[in-house]
């Protein structure tokens, strides 16, 4: 059962390659011109800074260096503060973190085809349809603009898989019936 993984894994690799490479071959970034550069990315910054800061022990609640002066907490879980891997940019110097955005995108992207593989599995024992179907669930159109755009919009599309895996768990469990 591991071989899928692997097999994805290896697809997952080669295919994310050829759709990036013509980024990287003309000097680009996987941030675009649009909300990724004005919002994700200043405030994956932003977060790496906030989170350094409450490590030292300032918990800033305001700050008017978002919008025209905002709630800290409030802002920055709408764009993904509660999400995992923003702790990687609390540990990266701030030189770095165009690098870790962009691995943190991709991650993202591969993240949702093993969430596919993992509900896929209760369905499909051919491991080349699971594959195949987690490649194209991971890189479809829809994921590659919502996820290049706003990397956070990936995080429904990660966790669909492993609700509607959970609620199959529960369902389809065999229970004992019992007259109390």
């Amino acid at each position: 059962k591991k071989n899928v993984y692997i097999l994805y894994t290896v697809l997952f690799v080669a295919i994310w390659s050829i759709i990036t490479l013509p980024f990287f071959l003309r000097g680009n970034s996987l941030i675009g011109a649009a909300d990724s550069f004005n919002q994700s990315f200043p405030v994956f910054v932003y977060i790496g800074n906030y989170i350094r800061e409450l490590l030292k022990g300032n918990f800033m609640q305001f700050d008017f260096r978002l919008g025209l002066g905002d709630d800290v907490l409030e802002t920055l879980n709408v764009h993904g503060f509660g999400d995992i891997t923003q702790i990687l940019s609390a540990f990266i110097s701030p030189e770095k973190a165009e690098t870790a955005y962009e691995f943190i995108v991709a991650s993202k992207f591969y993240l949702s085809g093993i969430a596919f593989l993992i509900y896929s599995k209760t369905y499909l024992q051919n491991i080349c349809y699971r594959a195949a179907g987690a490649l194209v669930y991971a890189l479809s159109v829809f994921t590659m603009f919502w996820g290049l755009n706003c990397w956070m919009f990936l995080n429904p599309i990660i966790t669909l898989p492993l609700i509607l895996y959970g609620i199959d768990q529960i369902l389809l469990k065999p229970r004992k019936l019992s007259c109390i």
